[in-house]
């Protein structure tokens, strides 16, 4: 069995985190396991808190409305896709998704806040929603081109090494926009056919 009390083991924690900035390993670390998704959750609403509120305001309206109009044209829906390859391609090479604590994964903490935000916007506005409306089926077509390439690349095993390097950034570009092709697609035909009262429901 363990052997250190309840004292012992949280000396442990944040001495290991002053000395090497990390929460532990192996048996003597603090991690929120399976439920990681509700602390990046609980960090993403703060930080974006501020933002929501402006946009909840007459000056946000008129923001979102010009979103709005923007987003009427073709195809600039998928535009929203550059921060996810922004992000991907500096902070992803950068930080590793090894063990789920925020500190250490600035990466995947923006990603998932852009995502955050994202919705917001989206349901704040119903042109917005619209334009994802319409480009559903665009959204599946890439979406599985995009995962039939993924796939292809990790089943022959020809994953590139991790770096700033041409291959690399072109790989994570690729897996940051079939992530928003899934998003427009799952959006678009959900808010399309899943608008309807039933008793069951």
């Amino acid at each position: 069995g363990y052997g250190k009390s309840y004292l012992q083991f949280n000396a442990s924690i944040f001495g290991d985190f002053l000395r090497a900035g990390r929460f532990g390993q192996g048996r003597e670390s603090l991690h929120w396991a399976h439920l990681w998704f509700l602390a990046y959750l609980f960090a993403a609403s703060l930080v974006a808190l501020p933002l929501f509120q402006y946009l909840r305001s007459e000056r946000g309206s008129r923001f979102l409305s010009k979103l709005g109009d923007f987003f009427q044209k073709r195809w600039t829906i998928f535009l929203l896709a550059l921060p996810f390859v922004l992000i991907a391609n500096t902070l992803g090479v950068r930080f590793r998704r090894t063990r789920l604590i925020i500190i250490d994964d600035w990466a995947n903490f923006l990603f998932y806040l852009t995502l955050f935000v994202y919705g917001f916007i989206i349901f704040s506005n119903q042109r917005i929603g619209a334009a994802i409306q319409r480009h559903r089926i665009s959204a599946l077509l890439l979406g599985i081109l995009t995962s039939t390439a993924y796939l292809v690349i990790v089943f022959t095993n020809q994953i590139p090494v991790r770096g700033y390097n041409v291959t690399w950034l072109l790989y994570m570009t690729l897996r940051s926009l079939n992530v928003w092709f899934w998003c427009v697609a799952v959006v678009g035909f959900g808010s399309r056919y899943l608008q309807f009262n039933h008793k069951l429901l």
